[in-house]
């Protein structure tokens, strides 16, 4: 539903924003529908809305749902390259696709990067 009243406001030119679309985005990471989530991330950028850590952070977590860590960590990248910096909630969601993908060298990896960034683990990351 929620994506319909996004369509909605594209069509009619109501100005949707930065909240509606990571609402729908968020939607579709809830839904594990990684595709959608970058789909409406793509249709954002497409329009001139400018993605903020929320819209990043769920797509990242619909990635960790799909289990692809290898996406998980490309739109990190991503993120990183557009100004935005990652927090915790950003690294524990990049850290669950590493547990997903069976992969504690890569956790591991990440834990370090987050301390380097100043950005202290709490129990989820663990």
């Amino acid at each position: 539903r929620a994506a319909h009243w996004l369509e909605y406001m594209i069509e009619h030119h109501l100005g949707p924003d930065v909240v509606s679309f990571s609402t729908v985005i968020h939607a579709c990471a809830k839904a594990n529908d990684l595709a959608g989530a970058e789909q409406w991330l793509a249709r954002m950028d497409s329009i001139g809305v400018q993605a903020n850590s929320v819209t990043y952070n769920s797509v990242i977590n619909a990635c960790a749902r799909a289990s692809d860590l290898h996406r998980a960590e490309t739109w990190l990248r991503r993120m990183e390259t557009a100004g935005i910096h990652p927090g915790l909630l950003t690294y524990n969601s990049v850290i669950n696709a590493c547990a997903k993908a069976g992969d504690a060298q890569r956790a591991a990896y990440w834990l370090t990067a987050m301390r380097e960034q100043s950005v202290d683990p709490d129990a989820i990351s663990f």
